[in-house]
C-alpha cells in the first residue's frame, strides 16, 4: 500500500470496518510516474516525505488514550511543507525509525516506539501557508489568484524559500533552519505570492536597496533563495518563478551580455555599475564620478578616483555620447 493502491485501501477499510471513501481521499495515491493524488490535488512526489514520518504529539496522546488500535496518520502530514497540526496549533514531531523495513509505512508500528515530548506551540498567524495548502487539498474554495494557478509544490517551496530570505537574510545554512523557522518563513513568503508577481519583484527590490556597488551583486543579496531556485532547473513547473526572477536580475543588476542566469544567457546588458559604465561609455572615471555626484547619484568613497553609486542605471544612448547613462 506504499503507493496508495485503491484496491489495497478498500481491503484495509474492509478489515477495519471503515468507510473507504475518507481513506481514499486522504491517502496519497500514485496516479502516474512522479505524481500522486491527495484529496483534490495532483501533487508531485518531491512535495511528499518518503523517508521520514511526522505526527502531532497531542493527537497521538488523544488517540492512544481513547482507542490505541485506531491510531491513524492523516495524509496531509506526509507533505514536507505541513509542519504543524491545525487542530492543536503545535509543531509536528518526527517519529522514530521503523523497527524493520517491512514496517516503514506501518504507522501503528512506528508509533509504538514514539516517546512523548512537550508540544511546541505554533501561532495561527504562522500557519497561513499550511492552511492554504490544506484548503487546496480538501477542495474547499481556495484563493483563485496567482497561487491558485501554480502547482501546489511550487507554491509551498517558493513561499518557504523566499520567506527564509525575508526573515533570515541570504546566508543561513539550510541544515540549520529549524521546523519552526520554516513554518514562520512560509507565513512570510506566502502573502507575497498571493499578491502576485509585482509583489515578488517589490520584495527583491527592497532587498537590493543599499547594495548597488561591486560588493552587492545579486548572488550576494539573494543567495539562499537564488541557490534553491537554481537547483530546481530539472522541474519545468518552476519556470514561471525562474523567469520572473531572471528577468528581474537582468534588468536590475549589471549582468553582462551572454552571462548565464538561471539557465539562460542575458541578451544584452540592461543596467551598469560604475565600473562597467566607465568601460562602456568611454568617459573617464573621474569625469563620470563628478557628473554623478553633481546629480546626487553617487558619492566619493575616499579611495583614489573612487565613487559609490546609489542605483544602477540603464544604457540608452551610444557610448560616445555624454548621455550614455539614462539619469
Amino acid at each position: 500500500m506504499t503507493n496508495g493502491a485503491e484496491s489495497e485501501i478498500h481491503r484495509v477499510a474492509a478489515l477495519a470496518g471503515l468507510d473507504p471513501e475518507p481513506l481514499l481521499f486522504w491517502t496519497p495515491r500514485l496516479i502516474e510516474p512522479g505524481w500522486f493524488q491527495l484529496g483534490k490535488e495532483r501533487i508531485k512526489f518531491t512535495a511528499l516525505s518518503r523517508t521520514r514520518t511526522y505526527a502531532c504529539p497531542l493527537c497521538l496522546g488523544e488517540q492512544a488514550q481513547n482507542a490505541p488500535l485506531s491510531i491513524g496518520h492523516p495524509g496531509a502530514w506526509q507533505l514536507n511543507s505541513i509542519r504543524s497540526c491545525a487542530r492543536h496549533s503545535c509543531a509536528l514531531v518526527p517519529m522514530p525509525p521503523a523497527p524493520s523495513n517491512k514496517d516503514v509505512f506501518d504507522f501503528a508500528r512506528t508509533v509504538e516506539r514514539h516517546v512523548s515530548i512537550p508540544p511546541m506551540p505554533v501561532s495561527e498567524a504562522n500557519m497561513v501557508l499550511e492552511h492554504y495548502l490544506i484548503i487546496r487539498i480538501s477542495g474547499a474554495n481556495a484563493d483563485a489568484g496567482w497561487p491558485g494557478k501554480l502547482p501546489l509544490h511550487v507554491v509551498a517551496q517558493t513561499a518557504e524559500n523566499l520567506g527564509i530570505l525575508m526573515t533570515h537574510g541570504p546566508d543561513p545554512k539550510r541544515s540549520d533552519v529549524t521546523d519552526l523557522q520554516w513554518i514562520a518563513a512560509g507565513a512570510a513568503g506566502f502573502p507575497v505570492l498571493a499578491a502576485g508577481p509585482d509583489a515578488l519583484h517589490q520584495v527583491l527590490t527592497d532587498m537590493k536597496r543599499g547594495h548597488v556597488n561591486d560588493a552587492g551583486r545579486y548572488r550576494a543579496r539573494y543567495r539562499f533563495f537564488f541557490e534553491w531556485l537554481r537547483y530546481r532547473d530539472d522541474d519545468r513547473d518552476f519556470d514561471i518563478i525562474r523567469d520572473l526572477v531572471r528577468d528581474f536580475i537582468w534588468k536590475n543588476f549589471p549582468v553582462a551580455r551572454g552571462a548565464l542566469v538561471l539557465g539562460k544567457e542575458c541578451p544584452r546588458q540592461f543596467v551598469h555599475s560604475f565600473s562597467t559604465a566607465v568601460r562602456a561609455s568611454g568617459i573617464t572615471k573621474r569625469q563620470l564620478g563628478r557628473r554623478l555626484c553633481s546629480m546626487g547619484l553617487a558619492t566619493p568613497n575616499g579611495k583614489k578616483l573612487g565613487f559609490d553609486i546609489h542605483i544602477y542605471r540603464t544604457a540608452c544612448s551610444p557610448p560616445s555620447q555624454p548621455s550614455f547613462l539614462a539619469f
